[in-house]
């Protein structure tokens, strides 16, 4: 259901989308360093969507790897204290009284 509701939810964002890039097709200037360019408006701002969720993505994966790595590092932890767990459930019992 949940899938069904993801996909029915990228068709309509799609949709929207191409509607506002039919609507926005007027040309643009487009000056940098060394010259200029006319570009339609709809080319800069799906460009400029592109370059920021690249940015974005970076950004999150460099947070992700940082906590993969810690999550490595738990993971570890965590079987030591396992090991010592079982190694000491396997030593006898001393009765000194």
């Amino acid at each position: 259901m949940r899938g069904l509701l993801t996909i029915l939810l990228m068709i309509v964002v799609c949709a929207v989308s191409l509607l506002f890039f039919a609507q926005n097709n007027q040309d643009v200037v487009l000056s940098y360093f060394i010259g200029e360019s006319n570009i339609p408006l709809s080319f800069i701002i799906l460009a400029s969507l592109i370059i920021g969720i690249a940015i974005g993505l970076l950004v999150l994966s460099s947070s992700l790897v940082k906590h993969k790595f810690r999550a490595r590092q738990f993971e570890k932890r965590l079987e030591q204290k396992k090991q010592e767990l079982e190694n000491l459930r396997a030593l006898p019992l001393r009765d000194d009284y």
